[in-house]
């Protein structure tokens, strides 16, 4: 579920870039108007915000999951955006392709694991309201919630790593 979520936000952002050259690269957290890399991204912040997405997408639950589809879209959304521009500026799918695979194989899961871990708890009380479950919350769904959720840290801590060291050493390289 959490990929379908994702999924049709990239959509929507993808197709708009495409068609409208929807964003100003220059105004991508990173990238000056003339295209260079900033120095001063640093890891921990990198870390902080990615962890703090997955956190809040997660904590979406107590939304009964609204955020957490609002907020899992979004993110879709913007990564679609980002692409969609990039290509749209002439930049070859080859470039696109390695700046983003490096730390996507990680970032992704990541990313569909918290959608999901926020998703466990508004779909079971919405089935146990349909009479298809005879309890509101049980441990499992609970303890499922918690391991998808530290499952989703782990890995975006991982995908920063990745993208802090392998991505912007790419970007340096092919910027000069």
């Amino acid at each position: 579920m959490g990929w379908a979520v994702y999924s049709g936000g990239f959509m929507i952002g993808f197709i708009l870039a495409l068609e409208t050259g929807f964003v100003d690269p220059s105004g991508i957290p990173g990238v000056s108007g003339q295209g260079s890399l900033q120095s001063n991204i640093e890891l921990i912040g990198l870390v902080t915000n990615n962890m703090l997405s997955v956190l809040v997408i997660v904590l979406g639950l107590l939304t009964m999951g609204i955020f957490t589809i609002l907020i899992g879209s979004y993110t879709g959304l913007i990564h679609g955006i980002i692409i969609g521009t990039a290509i749209s500026e002439s930049v070859s799918v080859y470039h696109v392709a390695i700046l983003f695979i490096p730390h996507a194989i990680v970032e992704l899961p990541a990313l569909f694991t918290a959608i999901a871990a926020g998703l466990i708890i508004p779909l079971g009380l919405k089935d146990y309201l349909q009479e298809e479950k005879s309890e509101p919350l049980t441990h499992s769904s609970l303890a499922d919630t918690v391991k998808l959720f530290l499952l989703a840290e782990t890995l975006v801590i991982t995908s920063s790593i990745i993208e802090y060291s392998v991505t912007h050493s790419i970007i340096r390289r092919m910027l000069l």
